[in-house]
């Protein structure tokens, strides 16, 4: 999939999955997002890569479930 501006991905850091959303592509791999962590708290993220190139800090797609 393509990354673009609102889209809901997982933000990953230190093993945690938090919520986030696409506020600026930089390319394919590379976005700014704005994260919630536990408390409800925004956190903005700037040139997060992608979890296939980069093993901690990174996004990715979340997951689909089956209903």
């Amino acid at each position: 999939m393509k990354p673009t501006i609102g889209r809901i991905v997982h933000y990953i850091v230190g093993g945690q999955h938090l919520a986030a959303i696409i506020v600026h592509v930089w390319s394919d791999i590379c976005v700014n997002l704005i994260s919630f962590d536990l408390n409800g708290r925004i956190l903005p993220r700037a040139s997060v890569l992608h979890s296939e190139y980069n093993g901690e800090n990174t996004w990715h797609w979340s997951e689909r479930t089956e209903s």
